[in-house]
């Protein structure tokens, strides 16, 4: 998937999915799944009374007293009520699900939302059924009114235009409805008539029950008039952009934890001592292998934690969760970022690639109480992408260098192979794929013929940045 959204929403771990069967409304053409969900009866038309949501209720820090233009019966409802409030994400519009994607991949406390989508072409609703906590609606349009429209539909894999019956939905009466004024509800909107529907919103007090609004226009005049009308309720207006990975408030919500320093190597030299070199480890995607291969090192070495850095995947800390203590507990972990050709000439995409990578394996590195520091790159990636990265997150990036997984086919025929044969360039740090055949044998001989002259990867740091 990310064109960024694309390839970062297929990357991404998606945490459990329980799936459920597809129901379709009474009165209303809709596709609806519900997954951890309940369904919750609302006051208006029927199309909320079958449409509205009421999942898994979760608390909430509750907005501060006295924010700007808070009404008295908010005040009141926060000081006085015994009701437990519920955290909602709206995805209004769109297609592919690239928004909750992103929204549960880099949101604070994403699992704790319920997540609703209204979409405007039902035949991408099936891309949304494997979500946590989601339920979405189709075919849908928010609006102004409640009713219906026949519309000429050019569905995702259809041969041709087809005929088919949308539904409307009054988004602003919904919100009213559907929704306690403790309830901590995100809006993100996408829609040709967006100005509208705003002017709908603050003409109707809906704003009451918005915490948060996030527009997916590229219009800046939209986003200022957004700004304008919402200020009056202190409610906070962001850009959302699911295609690149991005949204107004990303580095606000997940800030970097490096403290300072950071830079962009090529090759590392241990000055100190020429003769050494540094051996780097990566995984290109999860395989049993690595495991195996750092089993047979923490054997080696015994409790001492190697010298060797091994990097891997997001996909492995999310996938191999019972095995990451073995990792971490050994030795020095980075984050490895495959190269992708979507963002050789894409410096933004490619840099929201990266850094949102980083912050979902930072969920595990958590864990343990570690941090992403050192990030390995392939070929191919796009180098203001990188510098990028360097400059506004602090880490420390390694790009591949002398890959010496052909050199275990040498071994296997006898032959005794040198440092200077494996290494052509005292500057050369060597990395090693895991995911290669023989490879996590190559990493045991590699430690043992050459543990004295082996560096950790600190000792790099500083040089050629």
């Amino acid at each position: 998937m990310f064109v960024l959204g694309g390839l970062f929403g297929h990357l991404m771990h998606r945490y459990s999915r329980d799936l459920k069967s597809t129901e379709q409304f009474k009165e209303w053409v809709f596709t609806t799944k519900k997954v951890h969900a309940k369904r919750a009866e609302s006051p208006t038309a029927s199309f909320i009374q079958n449409g509205s949501s009421n999942l898994n209720r979760s608390g909430h820090e509750p907005r501060k007293e006295g924010r700007p233009g808070l009404s008295i019966k908010k005040d009141l409802s926060i000081q006085f009520r015994n009701y437990t409030p519920r955290k909602v994400f709206l995805n209004c519009g769109g297609t592919y699900p690239w928004t909750v994607d992103l929204f549960l991949d880099t949101y604070p406390a994403a699992n704790e939302f319920e997540i609703i989508t209204f979409l405007p072409d039902k035949t991408y609703a099936i891309m949304y059924y494997d979500f946590p906590n989601h339920t979405v609606h189709a075919p849908v349009v928010v609006s102004t009114r409640n009713g219906t429209e026949t519309r000429n539909n050019q569905g995702f894999g259809y041969g041709a235009a087809v005929t088919e019956e949308i539904s409307f939905l009054d988004i602003g009466q919904w919100i009213k409805d559907s929704f306690h004024e403790d309830d901590h509800v995100i809006l993100k909107l996408e829609s040709d008539h967006e100005k509208e529907i705003i002017n709908y919103i603050v003409k109707i007090d809906a704003l009451e029950h918005i915490d948060k609004y996030y527009t997916a226009t590229k219009n800046l005049d939209i986003l200022d008039h957004a700004k304008g009308k919402f200020k009056v309720r202190g409610v906070p207006v962001e850009h959302w952009d699911a295609k690149a990975g991005n949204y107004g408030d990303f580095d606000k919500h997940n800030p970097s934890r490096i403290p300072g320093g950071g830079g962009y190597l090529k090759s590392c030299q241990v000055k100190s001592k020429p003769e050494n070199f540094v051996l780097m480890l990566y995984a290109s995607h999860p395989s049993t292998r690595v495991i195996r291969a750092i089993s047979m090192l923490r054997s080696f070495f015994k409790e001492s934690q190697h010298p060797v850095t091994v990097f891997l995947p997001v996909s492995y800390f999310l996938n191999y969760i019972s095995d990451s203590h073995v990792i971490f507990e050994s030795c020095n972990v980075g984050l490895f970022i495959p190269g992708d050709k979507n963002f050789t000439q894409n410096v933004l995409g490619g840099y929201c690639w990266m850094r949102n990578s980083a912050v979902v394996a930072q969920r595990r590195f958590d864990k343990f109480e570690k941090i992403v520091q050192y990030l390995l790159i392939q070929e191919g990636t796009n180098e203001a992408s990188v510098h990028k990265l360097v400059k506004e997150r602090k880490f420390t990036v390694f790009k591949a260098s002398r890959e010496i997984s052909g050199i275990f086919s040498q071994i296997e025929d006898g032959k005794t192979p040198t440092i200077n044969d494996i290494r052509q360039n005292a500057e050369d740090y060597l990395t090693l794929d895991l995911t290669k055949v023989g490879a996590d044998y190559l990493a045991l001989y590699m430690v043992r013929r050459f543990a004295p002259f082996l560096s950790p990867l600190s000792d790099c740091l500083g040089a050629n940045i």
